[in-house]
């Protein structure tokens, strides 16, 4: 470093003490020189105009403007400031939200002194540097994404989650054994072949449960027995967008103990809502395809009801006929009908069949064609012709469907 100028550093930290401790260390560095400190964004953006430091040591979380908003704003207005967050969270949306501001570093407080100076050095030099679970998060989010997109461009029906989650699951949480399901009964990523399936028990209890649960090595377990020694479990459940309704469940075994188990709840969540998001859709899709089926059928049946109705009342000396139907929102099993009868009589029907769509509009076809039998049969007995129809209509016909039918004959 001899004959090359110190790096300018900035410390910006709301914390008095980590900005003493992050001073103590640059200081005792030839080739570092800490020209400034401040204990929030509005005064790291005040303290840029005087100085204009060549790298920056920015916290994320403080009062007034917290470290994303601050190196945005600095960025902007000094591009070639080269901007390293050091902070104690990890949380996927502060780690992309600090790098799509600019900051070209992402490091965690618990780093060494060693790794600190070598990212401040790589920071001059325009290098990135980024703490190991950053880049473990960011491949996280590259991979839920590649998911993500692999489920919207799938069937709507979800019948390639199966195969999808087995596809992208390993990848995203490679050291656990990951089981899902969808209650009640859907299985819809299988544990390897080398691992028996979680008791039935556990899942009977975990259909109940809409919160996440950790269970550490050799805790009891609410569904009877305890964890393996050396196995930590994870379930999160996969709830219904918008509520509280519990669609399935994420069981992941792993080797942890239960703090380090509980770090892969994020990814376990995030894997729960795609999942949750993919069955809703399917249900959505499954549910709109019942109705357009059932909308189908219901204009099919108008169609056939309307083929058996008289095009015209008929006309008959002394009277004045008229007749219309109109259903009640869908299409139904009544209507009417005239039938000719010897030496000028007409029959007139009125019938109700107990149901609506095809299926009642078929036994409404039924219903007319014997009663026009029996009524020819019977033409001057129409209670008769109504007794005959109904004996042949419960032979012929397995069902529990009834009409109510009102016949009479017209001298």
């Amino acid at each position: 470093m001899t004959g090359c100028p110190p790096i300018r550093v900035m410390i910006v930290d709301d914390h008095t003490m980590v900005r003493r401790g992050l001073a103590t260390v640059l200081r005792t560095e030839p080739d570092c020189e800490l020209v400034g400190e401040a204990g929030d964004g509005l005064e790291a953006l005040a303290l840029c105009e005087q100085i204009q430091p060549d790298v920056i040591l920015m916290d994320l979380v403080m009062p007034r403007m917290d470290g994303r908003l601050a190196t945005q704003a600095i960025l902007e207005r000094w591009p070639d400031i080269r901007i390293i967050v050091l902070t104690s969270f990890r949380e996927k949306e502060l780690v992309q939200g600090a790098l799509q501001a600019g900051a070209i570093g992402y490091l965690l407080k618990t780093i060494t002194t060693e790794e600190l100076l070598l990212a401040i050095r790589a920071a001059q030099a325009g290098r990135q540097t980024l703490a190991p679970e950053a880049v473990q998060i960011l491949q996280l989010a590259k991979q839920l994404e590649e998911m993500s997109h692999a489920l919207v461009a799938g069937p709507a029906d979800g019948s390639s989650l199966p195969e999808l989650l087995a596809r992208h699951v390993p990848a995203i949480l490679p050291d656990c054994c990951v089981e899902i399901r969808g209650f009640p009964d859907q299985v819809l990523l299988a544990p390897p072949t080398r691992q028996p399936p979680l008791a039935t028990s556990m899942w009977d209890w975990l259909q109940t449960q809409a919160e996440p649960h950790v269970f550490p090595p050799l805790v009891e377990l609410p569904w009877g027995g305890s964890q393996p020694a050396d196995m930590a479990l994870v379930a999160v459940p996969i709830l219904e967008p918008g509520g509280s309704v519990v669609m399935g469940s994420i069981s992941a075994m792993s080797r942890r103990d239960g703090y380090a188990a509980a770090e892969l709840l994020p990814a376990l969540q995030a894997v729960a809502m795609q999942v949750a998001s993919a069955l809703h859709g399917a249900n959505v899709y499954g549910e709109t395809q019942r109705r357009q089926r059932v909308a189908r059928e219901l204009a099919l049946a108008a169609q056939v009801q309307a083929s058996f109705l008289p095009d015209a009342p008929p006309l008959v000396p002394g009277w004045q006929i008229a007749a219309a139907l109109e259903t009640a929102e869908e299409t139904s099993g009544d209507f009417y009908d005239f039938v000719p009868l010897p030496a000028g009589r007409l029959g007139v029907l009125v019938a109700d069949v107990a149901d609506k769509g095809m299926a009642a509009a078929l036994y409404m076809a039924l219903c007319r064609t014997l009663i026009r039998t029996f009524a020819a049969e019977y033409d001057q007995r129409p209670a008769l012709a109504l007794a005959a129809s109904n004996r042949r209509m419960l032979q012929d016909a397995r069902t529990t469907w009834f009409v109510t039918a009102c016949y009479g004959v017209l001298e």
